[in-house]
């Protein structure tokens, strides 16, 4: 996802692309990167970005979230109108490890901070 320029915003064509590439981006070790990626765009398409992680999640299960790049992308789309996907998703990577911690202490913040608000 290197070539993904700040300019590329995931509509139209780069959507498709993206939900392309996104059942095998764990292949290599490129998931982490990809979510990076994501994490990056969500704040100019959070639907968009909510279905390519749900594409992501549907072939890739993790077994840490590097840099908590998952967790910061939940956060994002939990405030960027999209709480219930990210809960969702969230419900998909509980097998991390601390990541029940994270899901009671997201959940249970101020609702404004968990994207509620």
């Amino acid at each position: 996802m290197a070539c993904v320029t700040p300019r590329l915003l995931p509509d139209g064509r780069e959507r498709d692309w993206l939900i392309t590439v996104a059942p095998y981006v764990y292949i290599g070790y490129n998931a982490d990167d990809f979510i990076e990626e994501l994490d990056r765009l969500v704040e100019v398409s959070p639907e968009n970005i909510s279905v390519v992680l749900g594409v992501v999640l549907e072939s890739f299960r993790p077994t840490f979230d590097f840099q908590d790049r998952l967790k910061s992308l939940l956060v994002k789309l939990s405030k960027l109108g999209k709480l219930q996907e990210a809960i969702a998703y969230a419900n998909q990577l509980r097998h991390l490890p601390g990541w029940l911690n994270f899901l009671k202490d997201w959940l249970t913040v101020d609702p404004e901070k968990a994207g509620s608000g």
